[in-house]
């Protein structure tokens, strides 16, 4: 990895603890972000890309699931400035024996070869550069004519309180945990969509389109503690304090997010208790619910099919939005017909329809969208 003191923060925070939390919680974490791995996957098809790059790429999960989809006729590069993860990464290609590269850099500063790739993808990677213009600029270098960038960031914390129940929690028994900074690099630094559109347009991206994308996740009950102990703001406060008081924090936050769960069930089926319910995503649930104290209770949805708990983390409903954008042509190019206004609608997602955009002319190319 170069030498350079961008991103120190962040290159400190992934090559430490929480790079590492997040190796050993690879197979959760893969697993509640499938259905963004699907999303980019499916969008690489379509574009009949031959050279891949996925910025943020962890321990390798949508690398290697694009690889595997667009086959021997192509190549995946994935990148991640975590060596742990990186590391980890490497690994599982040699386990699975699929044609990917794994590099261990920081996005904002490697040294690309122009023009280089003709498809950009990340899943919830590119939310943590210091100055996202020089990183997106640093992207644009790498990107051939006509290509395309794609990735998902979550929207606001409002919009993810599965992401923001532990904090809220936990926040009156970890004082010293700090407050989150709008606009800083992290989950929600994309928040805002007018700010995407800018950091895009400034650092050389055209054509932007931006979509809100609503999607469930769900995380067994076994690994709740895990989670709520290792990821995030509150798993870093919890390194610094003692273990009752880690103790106090994990059970209450769990409490916290089952009690959601047991109100989120009853607001998705209004059968009777010891009757099956039908919840949000479609799928019958069969609840088991314990009363404490007369006042409240806690329920805990098991699968029908597999017999295991799951809980659905403070209603569990992970809301992301899909930034499509396309490189500024040197040229004008042949491109698939699109839409009045130059949107053309390429793959969704349920009934939410992600849309991505042909470039247009060059001296089109840079209009900011607004």
């Amino acid at each position: 990895m170069e030498g350079n003191r961008t991103n120190e923060a962040q290159s400190a925070l992934w090559n430490g603890p929480s790079g590492l939390a997040w190796v050993d919680a690879q197979r959760s974490l893969d697993r509640m972000f499938e259905p963004f791995e699907t999303l980019l996957a499916d969008g690489a098809v379509v574009a009949s890309s031959s050279s891949v790059l996925d910025v943020g790429c962890g321990t390798g999960a949508v690398t290697l699931a694009i690889a595997r989809r667009i086959g021997a006729h192509a190549h995946c590069t994935g990148l991640d400035i975590s060596a742990q993860m990186i590391a980890a990464a490497r690994a599982r290609v040699e386990r699975e024996g699929v044609d990917a590269d794994f590099v261990h850099a920081d996005a904002q500063t490697h040294a690309f070869a122009p023009g280089q790739f003709d498809l950009i993808v990340s899943r919830f990677g590119v939310m943590f550069f210091d100055d996202p213009v020089q990183a997106f600029a640093n992207l644009r270098h790498a990107a051939r004519p006509n290509a395309q960038l794609r990735f998902v960031a979550w929207r606001g914390a409002a919009d993810n309180p599965f992401m923001t129940t532990a904090e809220r929690v936990a926040a009156p028994l970890l004082p010293a945990m700090p407050a989150r900074q709008p606009g800083a690099p992290g989950q929600f630094a994309f928040g805002d969509r007018q700010r995407i559109a800018s950091v895009l347009s400034d650092s050389g991206w055209a054509d932007i389109a931006i979509e809100p994308i609503d999607i469930a996740c769900a995380l067994p009950v076994s690994e709740l503690d895990d989670y709520i102990a290792r990821l995030g703001p509150v798993g870093l406060a919890l390194r610094q304090v003692d273990d009752a008081t880690r103790r106090r924090v994990i059970d209450t936050v769990r409490a916290m997010c089952r009690a959601r769960t047991c109100a989120s069930t009853r607001r998705a089926g209004s059968s009777p208790r010891g009757r099956r319910l039908h919840d949000a995503s479609g799928k019958w649930r069969q609840p088991v619910v314990r009363h404490a104290c007369c006042r409240s209770c806690v329920t805990r949805l098991r699968r029908r099919a597999k017999g295991r708990y799951q809980s659905r983390l403070a209603r569990n409903i992970s809301q992301a939005q899909l930034a499509a954008t396309s490189a500024s042509p040197s040229s004008t190019a042949s491109t698939p017909s699109a839409k009045p206004g130059g949107i053309s609608p390429l793959f969704g997602t349920g009934d939410r329809l992600a849309v991505i955009a042909i470039a247009p002319p060059a001296s089109s190319a840079m209009q900011k969208i607004q």
